[in-house]
């Protein structure tokens, strides 16, 4: 062998070698490759797989990592921002599910309940119970106090609706709202009597008893309502019409939303009505009882609502009034009042006018003035015209009522207390108003001629109002005989359908003239007859 081959052979040798040494350190190397891979790689894939499922809200199980310190400080610091996160989230469902005073659910966990029960179909009850006063206690005691009430009062509540599926105070108010277990309308009657008992009874707050005034509703639900829309409306308008009713527990009636819909309806349209002169006036004569002769009218306004035919005007007048267009509405009349005087006394009618008011219009400052610029081309004696206003009116806010009194008395015009004897109002505290006029309710004369209790009241009555300097008007006149027996205890005016029915503009002096042929029948005064 020669050297150099010799060389080659020990080259080969070595480089044989060195391939066999490389390729072990290479399979070493993958093989600690993949250990690190699976002793790191893995733990780290799994925090990144944990961390994108915290990310997105979800609450996983936290790896279970045994490698590697900062690894396992990385995993635990993903779990407390987990935990964390959990309870904020808590705390945010809680608030928006929750009444923050009285810690009872609000209106949205409600409505949230009251749903599920409509989606499965299942059947419950519902009691609410409304805090008349609340909005007067926080004015008068401090929100400091009428919190402390509400919490009373939510505790109360879970004792007595133990079997509550859930209790809410809805809205910043008085108002709370329970869903129970189905009751039978008796049963649930009884309970929610109890219960107004229950909460009525005097509160200790800070060891000084305070007593609530409550008004209870109660609904059958899917019956009373099939989804949370008509819940709410119908929850609010069960409250407004015992208010209304003035009950202490009521429940909803089938019925009573058509009545709320046609109200909303002849809010609308009254608007327009008032507007665009789709109201008109009637006028009913009313006569001097000694001579039969027609003195005066009282005006009495009447719409023909073009869908729904005739609407009472005590039903228009008390929407005007709880929709805010009763100023409105007077200055309306007022109006149409003083354009037709002035047109039948153009005529030779010799005829005042009696135009009834609101009990919110005697709380109006503008009211004086407002007659004033409607009746300042009148031409005639201010005091032809005469301002009725009921007993209750009178009485609900005295003050007010007599501040306005006397502003329009400075006027000139004549004021009458209408429906006398209905209210709680006696003859001594009409004497301190700026009246001069009184006028009986009809509801004690429409049987006068049967009545004898009816014919003494009457009377003492008439005598009475004389004795103080006022005129007595007597309406609801039916027949002859209560009329003479009007005459004879020296009524001044009179009027009714006996004398005459309510007429339009337009046959006013018609009807004046068939007055005047029975004027000597009218005028006839028997002899005095005691009650």
């Amino acid at each position: 062998m020669t050297s150099r081959e010799a060389s080659l052979q020990k080259y080969y040798s070595r480089a044989l070698e060195i391939a066999l040494l490389v390729t072990v350190i290479m399979a070493f190397a993958i093989v600690l490759a993949l250990l690190i891979a699976r002793y790191l790689g893995r733990p780290v894939l799994q925090l990144a797989h944990y961390a994108r499922a915290v990310g997105q809200g979800e609450n996983p199980q936290a790896p279970d990592i045994r490698t590697g310190g900062e690894l396992r400080q990385l995993r635990d610091a993903l779990r407390d921002t987990l935990a964390r996160l959990t309870r904020r989230e808590a705390q945010i469902h809680h608030t928006a599910t929750h009444d923050e005073v009285t810690g009872l659910g609000n209106r949205s966990a409600l409505m949230h309940t009251a749903k599920e029960c409509f989606n499965a179909g299942e059947r419950c009850s519902l009691i609410g119970l409304r805090v008349s006063d609340l909005s007067d206690l926080n004015d008068t005691l401090g929100l400091e106090f009428g919190d402390k009430v509400l919490m009373g009062l939510a505790t109360r509540l879970r004792d007595e609706l133990p079997d509550a599926n859930l209790i809410a105070r809805t809205g910043g108010g008085g108002d709370f709202l329970a869903l129970i277990p189905e009751q039978s309308h008796e049963t649930l009657e009884q309970r929610a009597q109890a219960l107004h008992s229950k909460v009525e009874s005097p509160l200790s707050i800070d060891n000084t008893p305070f007593s609530l005034r409550t008004t209870l509703i109660t609904l059958q639900l899917p019956t009373d309502a099939c989804n949370a829309n008509e819940l709410r409306r119908r929850v609010n308008l069960t409250f407004e019409q015992a208010l209304q009713q003035g009950f202490a527990v009521t429940r909803y009636e089938p019925g009573q939303d058509e009545n709320h819909l046609r109200e909303l309806k002849l809010i609308s349209d009254l608007h327009s009505a008032i507007r665009n002169g789709g109201l008109h006036m009637n006028y009913q004569p009313k006569l001097d009882s000694r001579t039969g002769q027609l003195l005066q009218v009282e005006a009495l306004v009447r719409w023909i609502h073009p869908d729904l035919g005739f609407i009472s005007p005590e039903e228009f007048i008390f929407l005007a009034e709880q929709s805010g267009q009763i100023h409105d509405l007077t200055d309306h009349i007022l109006q149409q009042v003083a354009d037709g005087a002035r047109a039948w006394f153009r005529t030779g009618l010799d005829a005042g006018v009696a135009i009834n008011l609101s009990a919110m219009d005697l709380t109006s400052p503008g009211l004086a003035d407002r007659v004033a610029s409607i009746f300042a081309d009148w031409h005639h004696s201010m005091d032809r015209i005469t301002l009725e206003v009921t007993e209750s009116a009178l009485m609900d806010d005295p003050i007010e009522a007599m501040a306005t009194l006397n502003r329009l008395r400075e006027l000139g015009v004549t004021l009458s207390v209408d429906d006398f004897g209905t209210g709680y109002s006696s003859l001594s505290q009409l004497r301190k108003l700026p009246v001069q006029e009184l006028k009986i309710d009809k509801s004690f004369v429409l049987k006068l001629n049967t009545e004898p209790q009816d014919q003494l009241i009457v009377k003492s009555t008439i005598d009475m109002a004389h004795g103080l300097g006022l005129k007595v008007v007597a309406e609801g006149i039916e027949n002859l005989e209560a009329w003479k027996l009007l005459q004879s205890w020296g009524c001044n005016l009179g009027q009714g359908f006996y004398l005459s029915r309510p007429v339009s503009a337009d046959n006013l002096a018609q009807t004046a003239a068939a007055i005047a042929e029975r004027q000597q029948e009218l005028s006839k005064t028997p002899p005095e007859r005691s009650p």
